[in-house]
């Protein structure tokens, strides 16, 4: 069974390795490679292959010589470029495109730290005739690397859950490509290391046994791994979200030229808009679409469902496709569809978040309030 589980370890980072290098390579070809979040995106596929590339060195090559020690330890001390980079990207992402400043390379002072310190101490070993740096040398590595990503993604989580609650402002829907990407390498990364740091701090108290070490391992790869597997195939079938932002300015209402009259004039006509033309089905419709569709300027718009309605763009647009699923769920003629039909026919595209709203606007689950009218 170890054998096994060391044999699947390899060929997993192997393939996971291959993977990234290919999809960064392809990087380099796209269109929009001038913009910055492109070209962050690629650094950190190049640094994840090689930090797999560090693990895979020690774990299958098993470097005897100090030649071999050097090259592990110095592709380790990219693990403090891991963070920062993802941190990076997260902000381009949600803010928008940015110069690269000069504090920025502040974040990047731990990974030349430990270049700097693991160049002199191979030295230093290598007059000595060693090869390892000493046990206590590498917990410390392993623990700062570890604990410097951590954080740095939980910052980063922290960004993109501050930021969901102002997209609601411009979308009435929160599971858009570039949102819902962000989240999954987000939380994917995060629980991966969290992994990597409850297994490594394990091990160091107690004598973990080798099949629950490899098992550990295992997983912990194999996240990299569907990672991997799932960039290749959004930038085969959805190449934008790797290249678009899910940005968008709020406008500024103390300097609006919206008269009362204008603004009440403007609010019966988008009234009259939603109730004939019903443009909430549109699954993923945003408020410069249905500022199009109307025909009333954006920051109006905006204004419009801020202050004259107190609510965001999110909440008003799904108050009409709540009322609209609510008259499917009530009608004996649509009994026959089922609630993932009707979440569908009525604008959503996600059954939990269907769920969540639905019980926020009646205090019912769509199952309930059909039980109640069609009994």
């Amino acid at each position: 069974m170890p054998n096994f589980l060391i044999d699947l370890i390899n060929i997993i980072g192997v393939i996971t390795t291959v993977l990234l290098l290919i999809f960064s390579t392809s990087l380099l070809t796209m269109k929009k490679w001038e913009k910055l979040r492109v070209k962050i995106l690629f650094y950190f596929l190049i640094v994840n292959a090689v930090y797999i590339i560090a693990f895979l060195t020690v774990n299958y090559l098993k470097p005897v010589t100090i030649a071999g020690t050097s090259i592990f330890y110095l592709l380790h001390s990219t693990g403090f470029l891991f963070g920062p980079i993802l941190f990076y990207y997260t902000k381009i992402t949600i803010y928008g495109e940015r110069k690269f400043r000069k504090s920025d390379f502040a974040h990047l002072v731990p990974f030349f730290i430990s270049i700097i310190y693991v160049s002199i101490r191979l030295v230093y070993l290598t007059r000595l005739n060693q090869i390892w740096l000493s046990k206590p040398e590498g917990i410390i590595s392993a623990l700062l690397v570890n604990a410097q990503v951590l954080l740095y993604m939980a910052y980063s989580i922290i960004e993109v859950r501050k930021y969901r609650s102002k997209i609601r402002e411009f979308y009435s829907l929160l599971t858009g490509l570039t949102y819902l990407w962000l989240a999954i390498v987000l939380y994917g990364f995060f629980f991966m290391w969290l992994i990597d740091l409850i297994h490594f701090l394990l091990d160091k108290i107690v004598d973990i046994p080798l099949n629950i070490n490899l098992a550990s391992t295992t997983i912990s790869l194999s996240i990299n791994f569907i990672f991997a597997i799932l960039i290749f195939y959004k930038g085969l079938t959805h190449p934008e979200i790797f290249n678009s932002e899910i940005r968008e300015e709020k406008p500024k209402y103390e300097k609006s030229k919206l008269t009362k009259e204008d603004a009440a004039a403007y609010l019966k006509k988008l009234q009259n808009f939603m109730k004939d033309e019903k443009p909430y089905l549109i699954p993923n419709i945003n408020i410069n679409e249905l500022s199009e569709k109307v025909d009333i300027p954006m920051r109006f718009l905006s204004q419009i469902i801020n202050d004259s309605l107190k609510q965001n763009f999110f909440d008003f647009i799904n108050y009409y496709r709540i009322e609209e699923s609510k008259n499917y769920l009530a009608d004996s003629k649509y009994k026959k569809l089922n609630i993932l039909e009707i979440l569908y026919e009525t604008g959503f595209n996600s059954k939990s978040t269907f769920n969540k709203v639905f019980k926020e606007h009646t205090g019912q689950t769509p199952t309930e309030y059909r039980q109640q009218h069609l009994t």
